[in-house]
């Protein structure tokens, strides 16, 4: 997720994210943010993300990147080696592949580190991210119902494809939570609550508590990148207030470095009941496969872990064919970033070269089937 400083307001945090949604992950069943199952009758789960750092108030009305400023880290990615534009891809078969996984299956609670369905079995969430509404409350005009449909399941034909995910991922901006319709209600046992992008405070004790950050994100009202200093409320708080609100869905907690690392969580748990954490794994030094399992691979052992979001950006598959194999190795959910036909998916973690679900050569194809290979 683009690693834009995004403001919400504590105060407003708890009837917020009922009214307008952290949801995350559920069939395409929330398309739009609205309560209706796709046109091909599956109840797919949608997933909402909360905004980056959380600063308690606002400095500026648009603190944002653009959608093509992904690779915000300070390191370049690294080239998982010589990759031509067009890759065959041959899927590994995933373990214990099934239809019953092709629906949400809500209400979900966990149990050890695994998240459990209605019918108190295991459930992996599979799926996409979708790009677009952290930037603006109208998004790219491409959200209308039947476009959405083709992240979920349905019968291919001609021109359209669909993915088969089980979960879309919808990240919404804070203008969408400080001026959203409070008419939708979010407490729908299939979303999940991602509560916060890709945090990256100083400390593990500033990640789980209150404190001090100072930040940097590009601003437009001057078109530069302005440092700011704020008092963050640390997850725990969020959760706190999630929990406050009477919510018991699942919530998504992501780690340190930009939400991968998760090493510490023994640690710093977080205190309270279904509970999940989420890396975000791309292919920059500290977060290649030799680190996969210390930053999360071990911790998934104990607690449930899953990704919300990763990619690559040099057209391959080198970096996500070896991330997909090792999340169903351990039994990880994940959802692939993502759903935009923007320019070049050499630039970019761009998995389809239109919205009526036509993969792009290389990542794109390794994730259709992948999804596709689930159900």
């Amino acid at each position: 997720m683009p690693n834009s400083l995004k403001v919400v307001l504590l105060s407003l945090f708890a009837a917020l994210l009922i009214a307008m949604g952290v949801l995350w992950f559920g069939p395409m069943h929330v398309l739009g943010a609205r309560d209706e199952a796709h046109s091909n009758g599956y109840s797919n789960q949608v997933t909402t993300t909360t905004p980056d750092e959380v600063p308690e108030r606002r400095l500026s009305s648009t603190v944002h990147l653009a959608p093509t400023q992904k690779p915000s880290h300070t390191q370049t990615p690294v080239p998982m080696g010589k990759h031509s534009p067009i890759v065959t891809v041959t899927a590994t078969t995933p373990q214990n592949p099934t239809l019953r996984e092709a629906q949400a299956m809500g209400p979900y609670t966990i149990k050890g580190n695994l998240t459990l369905a209605a019918d108190g079995m295991p459930y992996l969430f599979h799926g996409i991210g979708r790009d677009g509404l952290e930037y603006s409350c109208t998004g790219d005009g491409h959200f209308d119902a039947q476009e959405l449909s083709y992240m979920g399941s349905g019968t291919n034909g001609s021109g359209i494809t669909y993915w088969g995910a089980n979960t879309v991922r919808l990240p919404l901006s804070e203008g969408i939570w400080l001026n959203g319709q409070s008419s939708h209600a979010c407490s729908a046992s299939r979303y999940l609550f991602e509560l916060f992008n890709e945090p990256h405070p100083p400390s593990w004790s500033c990640w789980l508590s209150a404190c001090t950050i100072t930040d940097k994100a590009y601003s437009d009202d001057c078109q530069c990148v302005k440092t700011l200093t704020f008092a963050s409320v640390g997850m725990q708080a969020i959760v706190n207030t999630v929990r406050n609100t009477g919510a018991t869905n699942l919530v998504l907690v992501a780690g340190m470095d930009w939400g991968f690392n998760l090493s510490l969580i023994g640690t710093y748990h977080i205190t309270g009941s279904n509970i999940v954490y989420d890396t975000h794994p791309y292919p920059y030094v500290e977060k290649l496969p030799p680190n996969w399992d210390a930053a999360f691979g071990n911790i998934s052992k104990t607690y449930p872990v899953m990704s919300a979001e990763s990619g690559e950006y040099d057209c391959g598959t080198g970096y996500m064919s070896q991330l997909l194999s090792y999340f169903d190795a351990h039994h990880m959910g994940w959802l692939a970033w993502a759903w935009v036909a923007q320019g070049s998916p050499c630039g970019y973690p761009q998995l389809v070269q239109d919205y009526r679900g036509t993969p792009v050569p290389g990542m794109g194809q390794l994730v259709y089937t992948r999804l596709r290979g689930y159900v």
